[in-house]
């Protein structure tokens, strides 16, 4: 088998990548958290997804809505995980 471009879209330290021999580990700087969940009974408009950033919403990250249905709309905040691996760092 032979191909021009490979997209590996296997996360996090990625086996493709790897495989490609890339470096694909990630600094513990590099890692954010985020959760989102689908929440009812809300004024949505159904043309419209909102996307904020700004250190007031979600200092580093970003927060989300985006409508899932009459009433419904799936929303989401992913923020950095702030001073990973500041102790090894500042013992060292």
């Amino acid at each position: 088998m032979s191909t021009t471009v490979v997209i590996g879209a296997d996360g996090v330290e990625s086996n493709a990548g790897t495989h490609a021999g890339l470096d694909t580990r990630t600094a513990p700087e590099g890692y954010a958290s985020s959760r989102q969940m689908t929440l009812g009974r809300m004024a949505v408009d159904p043309q419209a997804a909102e996307f904020h950033v700004g250190e007031s919403v979600a200092p580093g990250g970003y927060a989300l809505g985006v409508p899932e249905g009459p009433g419904f709309a799936n929303v989401g905040l992913g923020v950095p995980i702030r001073g990973a691996g500041s102790a090894s760092r500042s013992n060292g």
